[in-house]
């Protein structure tokens, strides 16, 4: 019978334990049963569908029911190229014909005029949508979205000390994609209103970039349509990319912290924590350059974009508080000001973020007693390596190949804007 029972136990699977090797010998440190990752079924529970819908879950449901190979290789064969170059077609042909009926129609303006800034702050947002789909598909040649989720699921994997799929705040996400998304399409709504309840007034002034551009007042709503859909079209771009940003700002914060708590003055294995560290330094940094190399363009000509209709918009509302209009009007160019502060704030944010991060990773290697005292040229060796990684690699972007994105971007943008907006002035009529 005690044999029967030794039998049984024996042929049971106990829990294995992970050994971590330090300056005694291997020790056993952390359970395998406490580690996210460590799983047989990790495959089906944490393949890269999964960490889709935990980056992007604010329109993941979106992605899902529109079918869209977002996250999958891209195809190289004649259809897929064909059926792509259609969908393009279909998407901006309508958004496009657009702004050039309007480049058209205001081709005689006089720069820097109410209606000039006006049909600017209009042009603008159509360009924002047409610039989207097209970079979208630019960096969808190779596979940006599939990459991102193969890279971040593999350094996810080498993090044995956090559980977390995902470190950043979801409900921060969803609160920041909530309010754009709010704000953008009211805009284009005031836009809407606004436009069609003085149809007849701008058909008599001439005001032509805000009548229909297909026949008369009847057809008003399908310009709502395109306006409408151009908005919703940049949302979706302008949600992935936020969503790619904030995954990114959650792993280096996670990383800092990390990095202070295993190289504490107190730190009794200093070694075999920096070790680690490194390697993850590695492809962490590498994640960070793909990411900001690969979508710096769009998100620059967006920040971009955001800067200008807001100078242009403030100068509008100062005409339009000038001239005494009140009501749904100036409410239609004081929106585009909140919209566009939002957008940039949004999209840099989680940019200056993680080069602030960064930084601080150099000065917890630099100030750390335990790394540089006693001599050991092994680690020394280590925490060099990532001291100049940090001073050497390409990490970050600059807006208009100017401005360095860096934890001073926000501030100098917004100053920017202030002495931007008193050089411009009041909108002349």
């Amino acid at each position: 019978m005690i044999f029967l029972l030794w039998t049984y136990l024996s042929t049971y699977p106990l829990p294995k334990r992970i050994l971590m090797k330090n300056n005694q010998g291997f020790q056993p440190s952390i359970m395998e049963s406490d580690i996210l990752f460590v799983d047989e079924n990790r495959s089906k529970h944490y393949d890269e569908d999964f960490f889709c819908n935990e980056i992007y879950f604010p329109i993941y449901w979106l992605i899902k029911l529109l079918r869209m190979s977002t996250f999958t290789p891209k195809k190289n064969i004649l259809r897929s190229k064909l059926l792509n170059t259609f969908i393009t077609f279909i998407t901006v042909g309508p958004i496009m014909a657009f702004f050039v009926y309007n480049i058209i129609l205001t081709h005689n303006y006089q720069i820097l005029s109410l209606h000039w800034a006006h049909s600017f702050v209009y042009n603008t947002l159509f360009i924002n949508a047409i610039l989207g789909v097209f970079m979208y598909n630019g960096v969808q040649k190779f596979s940006f979205f599939h990459t991102f989720i193969q890279k971040f699921k593999e350094y996810r994997e080498m993090d044995k000390y956090n559980r977390k799929t995902v470190n950043f705040s979801k409900t921060s996400l969803m609160i920041k994609v909530s309010l754009l998304w709010i704000v953008y399409i009211s805009c284009a709504a005031l836009t809407i209103i606004v436009n069609y309840k003085n149809y007849d007034k701008n058909e008599k002034n001439e005001i032509n970039y805000k009548i229909s551009k297909f026949f008369n007042k009847e057809t008003f709503f399908l310009d709502g349509i395109v306006i409408v859909f151009a908005n919703i079209l940049t949302l979706f771009f302008l949600t992935l990319y936020l969503c790619t940003y904030k995954a990114i700002q959650g792993e280096s914060q996670n990383f800092s912290n990390q990095g202070k708590e295993l190289l504490g003055n107190n730190c009794i294995n200093a070694r075999t924590n920096l070790v680690n560290l490194s390697s993850r330094h590695t492809k962490l940094m590498e994640l960070i350059a793909f990411v900001n190399g690969s979508l710096d363009k769009y998100t620059n000509v967006l920040v971009f974009h955001s800067i200008l209709i807001t100078i242009f918009s403030i100068s509008i509302a100062r005409n339009y508080s000038q001239g005494g209009i009140e009501g749904l009007e100036k409410l239609e160019v004081q929106l585009p000001i909140l919209l566009c502060i939002l957008i940039a704030v949004f999209i840099l944010s989680p940019i200056a973020t993680a080069h602030d991060n960064i930084l601080k990773d150099k000065n917890t290697i630099l100030f750390n007693n335990a790394i540089y005292h006693p001599y050991n040229p092994e680690l020394h060796s280590t925490a060099a390596s990532m001291i100049q990684r940090i001073e050497s690699a390409s990490y970050t972007g600059r807006l208009i190949y100017l401005i360095p994105v860096n934890e001073l971007i926000i501030p100098v943008v917004i100053f920017g804007i202030i002495i931007f907006s008193i050089y411009v002035g009041v909108a002349p009529n």
